[in-house]
């Protein structure tokens, strides 16, 4: 109880398949029967509603669920832009560490805004309306609709970004998760063709720093090492 306001506390595996697993296993949630709407309080003492102000709200009447401090919208988990943009962004980051909102309650609603956040990596990503995924930390950049770049064949994680405005793809940056190194024991048959490994980077918990940056040189097929390397 807060003041005369009653709370009632859910188990978070109500939420199974719901909700982003970041807003599902990181907060409490508190069900304000008197408003219809569910507060998300990230846990420190789940028993003290008082602890800590709502970051999330959900309001039932409009099935929105919102971030308090800027009033986005948090995507439908179930849908099919998520579904879409984490399909992109795992190459990169665990799709459980990864947020995704929008500024509007429609993807019609004119002018809006997608936001792809990934917490661990401080990373920040906009999606615009031709579904150009936006770098905002490496600005006039954004990620490469080919991932392939010629090198590190096999590997399966690494996030390619190019220039928004040049069509020649002549700089490129690759984006590299730190984790531990593992080779598949299942192979595809296009990889027992050529004779490649696949590799992969475990992304659950990531390593220090989180993530490396590589110029990619598009003549020579070539990485120069970057940020944090």
């Amino acid at each position: 109880k807060s003041g005369e306001i009653e709370y009632e506390l859910i188990h978070n595996h109500y939420f199974f398949n719901l909700l982003p697993p970041l807003l599902r296993d990181n907060y409490s949630h508190w069900w304000n029967r008197s408003k219809s709407t569910i507060d998300f309080r990230l846990i420190k003492n789940p028993r003290e509603v008082q602890s800590c102000k709502a970051e999330y709200r959900f309001f039932m009447s409009k099935g929105v669920l919102q971030e308090m401090e800027t009033d986005r919208r948090v995507m439908n988990y179930s849908g099919l832009v998520w579904k879409a943009i984490i399909g992109i962004m795992k190459r990169i980051e665990d799709p459980n560490h990864i947020m995704i909102l929008t500024n509007s309650t429609e993807l019609n609603e004119g002018e809006h805004t997608i936001t792809v956040e990934l917490p661990r990596m401080a990373l920040h990503f906009e999606v615009d309306q031709t579904f150009r995924i936006k770098s905002k930390q490496f600005r006039g950049m954004k990620v490469a609709n080919h991932q392939k770049f010629g090198t590190l064949i096999g590997l399966s994680q690494g996030l390619l970004l190019d220039a928004v405005d040049d069509t020649n793809n002549t700089r490129r940056i690759l984006l590299m998760p730190h984790g531990t190194l593992s080779i598949s024991s299942s192979l595809s048959e296009e990889y027992i063709r050529r004779q490649h490994q696949r590799v992969i980077i475990d992304t659950t918990l990531l390593k220090t720093p989180e993530y490396f940056t590589f110029e990619v040189d598009p003549r020579l097929k070539r990485l120069t090492a970057g940020q944090g390397v």
